[in-house]
């Protein structure tokens, strides 16, 4: 949503706190793709952060997958 608004300070405000909790839940490649949009937003630039947006969109999709994996065994 902020993005379409075109809302940078909330892009990287959603983005670091979805980082941080990435980082705790050991989706590092999740986390650096959040990283990623975070430095845009802080700078400013919104131009190919819809890419990122997507792409965060399906590592989200294989953690949640993973989580339920695991969830599944116990």
């Amino acid at each position: 949503r902020a993005l379409a608004q075109g809302d940078a300070h909330e892009l990287e405000r959603v983005a670091h706190s979805l980082k941080s909790s990435c980082g705790n839940l050991g989706a590092f490649a999740l986390a650096d793709v959040c990283r990623q949009i975070e430095q845009s937003g802080r700078a400013g630039r919104l131009d190919g952060t819809a890419s990122l947006v997507a792409r965060t969109r399906q590592l989200l999709q294989q953690v949640q997958r993973a989580l339920e994996s695991e969830i599944g065994r116990h």
